[in-house]
């Protein structure tokens, strides 16, 4: 039992989230980052100039697969994709493509791409996929030419985001529609891109085609989403129901610059939310915990200042969000703000005016965008039912389960494969407060873990690897 404390310390000091297809980051002017090792590292490397939205990609050991910028696509080696060239996205696109794995196909992902508004080389070409078969071209990668540039939207503002379905398997893509206040939630399963879900809530994005501008975000837990509306400057709140695709209650928040509103993240928590002006380099924080739209407006404070233009916000892997910056008189920046504590409230949350030296490259106005699972924190559940821990450790043939209950009572417990077949189960008298279980489980592959009680339900996906 030694091991497992060391090794269970270990991945609690080096790391806050244990998922590790985030951790490496392309973006801007030839930037790459590695948070692998729990803190960020520059890396070099990077082929790709971008100026907005952008995606990378990794496996579950941290090793890089692939990254874009929505028109051309980079495989491992830092060379152009097999067919990767001539995606309709755009340099000037808030999130220009954002990577998506197919939930029935490890060796395969979707890239969905977000053309810039038409302010930008007229017409707009919408909102369209292509995917990537990691088995094509000796294991570098290529894209499927019949599955390349693929039409789901005709006309769409620059707003790409996803989080993992209510079933914990499958995933939603939502987008805006322009000229519109409906949003379209495609569901992406092993079936492929499902007709979308159209809510027509919130305000109408229309008017200058500088409107179309401005992220789109879900929380870590998929169940909030916010996006900034760039020349009316104003950010927007909403329910998202994970089982069922609807977007619903919207909130519209404002700040008293109300022009340029273009960063919006969550905390991993999702009880706070920050937004930034772009060109008056502000930064603020909205506490989202009461529920209500006032209270929520009347919690805006703002925590940072920036002396160059904002850009777009990303949460990372060791639970801090960072900041991109451009100055277009040096062509760049070299640095990345960082909030540090980005869970507490008020100016507590520490923003750090640049805090991260990118070396020899330089920042522009992108991040690379994820699906917002990726960020939960260890144990938090992934269908956001209860906030108690759940941790699974693997060594020698064995589990090692690990909870905090909320009360004694008595629990069910089972583990299960993808397609729902139950491969162990137990009750146990759990306690309030740490629990632990030991059991023999060696059933390769993908697994999931379910904790049932009459006041708490936690899941986790673990993976157990071939003895």
């Amino acid at each position: 039992m030694k091991l497992f404390y060391t090794l269970m310390l270990s991945i609690a000091a080096t790391a806050c989230f244990s998922q590790k297809e985030t951790c490496n980051w392309y973006f801007g002017s030839q930037s790459a980052v590695s948070f692998c090792a729990g803190t960020p590292v520059n890396m070099g490397g990077s082929s790709m100039i971008q100026q907005e939205g952008c995606a990378s990609i990794s496996n579950t050991n941290g090793d890089l697969l692939f990254y874009t910028n929505g028109v051309t696509v980079y495989n491992k080696l830092n060379q152009v994709m097999m067919n990767g060239t001539g995606l309709m996205g755009h340099q000037s696109s808030t999130h220009s493509a954002l990577i998506v794995p197919n939930p029935g196909n490890g060796n395969r992902f979707y890239i969905f791409t977000a053309d810039a508004g038409a302010y930008e080389n007229p017409p707009n070409d919408g909102f369209r996929y292509s995917v990537v078969d990691m088995t094509m071209d000796n294991g570098n990668g290529a894209i499927i030419t019949s599955n390349k540039n693929i039409l789901l939207m005709d006309s769409c503002t620059e707003k790409i985001a996803a989080t993992l379905h209510g079933n914990g398997t499958d995933y939603w893509v939502v987008t805006h529609r322009w000229m519109s206040n409906a949003f379209y939630a495609y569901h992406v399963s092993a079936s492929g891109i499902s007709a979308p879900v159209i809510s027509s809530t919130g305000s109408l994005h229309t008017g200058n085609d500088d409107n179309t501008i401005g992220q789109i975000k879900f929380n870590p837990q998929g169940n909030k989403l916010a996006l900034a509306v760039y020349l009316d400057g104003f950010y927007e709140l909403f329910d998202f129901d994970k089982n069922t695709g609807n977007i619903s209650n919207p909130v519209q928040l404002t700040i008293p610059t109300n022009v340029s509103c273009y960063g919006v993240e969550f905390s991993p928590s999702g009880n706070l939310l920050y937004v930034t002006t772009a060109f008056f380099g502000e930064v603020y924080q909205f506490d989202l915990s009461s529920g209500n739209a006032q209270q929520i407006q009347a919690t805006m404070t703002q925590v940072g200042m920036s002396a160059v233009t904002n850009g777009s916000f990303q949460l990372a892997m060791d639970g801090k969000i960072y900041l991109a910056h451009d100055n277009p008189i040096t062509q760049g920046h070299a640095y990345l703000s960082v909030i540090e504590n980005p869970d507490v409230a008020g100016l507590g949350c520490n923003f750090s005016y640049n805090a991260f030296y990118l070396g020899n490259s330089k920042s522009l106005l992108g991040l690379p965008s994820f699906p917002s699972n990726y960020f939960l924190p260890l144990g938090v559940n992934e269908h956001g039912e209860n906030k108690s821990s759940l941790h699974v450790f693997q060594q020698d043939g064995f589990l090692w389960i690990e909870w905090n209950g909320v009360k004694n009572e008595s629990v069910h417990l089972e583990i299960m494969d993808l397609t729902g077949r139950i491969s162990w189960k137990e009750n146990f008298n759990q306690l309030r407060g740490l629990n632990r279980k030991t059991i023999s489980f060696t059933t390769s592959g993908l697994n999931l873990l379910r904790i049932s009680g009459k006041e708490m339900r936690l899941t986790k996906k673990f993976v157990v690897k071939n003895q």
